[in-house]
């Protein structure tokens, strides 16, 4: 119990300093849940601002339109909001409103728009190599990471932001991938 508040209280410390990181391929985001159907959609951004308001709806459990410029893209609902154009507002106009199954099953009509928002939640913030997120992969992931080696979601010792490729087990993928990204800083 103590490592792990020791772990959380370094994290906190270091998160409110985070900026916008991307490794090699690893590029951080959040899944976020929309209403009425539950479905759930990963969105990324390279905007401080934004990324700090999505962490701060998935800390707070709370909904907002989320949005941008909608793009095709090649995962299950064709498309994706653009990363460098991510919107988030508490109120729009009806004509930008959708969900995420609207936006996949009639693409073309919200690609003509240009501009899509779906009230949702943050449910999710996906996994980085530099787990505190201040901007540099080092040793202090690393520890973390150690921290909760061997723990499952659900154990007392786990800590989320450990389980990188999210499979429910702080384990050697885990560990190895933040020691692949050693040294790598905010691109």
């Amino acid at each position: 119990m103590k490592k792990t508040a020791l772990v959380f209280l370094l994290f906190v410390v270091l998160a409110s300093s985070r900026t916008h990181i991307s490794f090699a391929g690893l590029e951080p985001a959040v899944l976020i849940e929309d209403e009425p159907y539950g479905d759930k959609l990963e969105v990324g951004t390279t905007s401080d601002d934004v990324w700090a308001q999505l962490i701060q709806l998935h800390q707070n459990g709370s909904e907002m339109w989320i949005g941008g410029a909608v793009e095709p893209y090649p995962n299950q609902w064709g498309f994706r909001f653009d990363p460098d154009n991510i919107l988030m507002a508490e109120y729009t106009a009806e004509t930008y409103q959708s969900s995420i199954r609207m936006i996949s099953e009639d693409l073309d009509y919200w690609l003509g728009l240009g501009l899509a928002y779906v009230w949702a939640g943050v449910v999710q913030v996906l996994g980085s190599p530099d787990v505190n997120w201040d901007g540099i992969v080092n040793v202090t992931d690393l520890t973390i990471v150690s921290l909760a080696y061997g723990s499952f979601e659900g154990e007392p010792d786990y800590i989320s932001i450990a389980d990188i490729n999210e499979d429910g087990i702080v384990d050697m993928k885990d560990l190895s991938t933040v020691a692949r990204h050693l040294g790598e800083t905010d691109q």
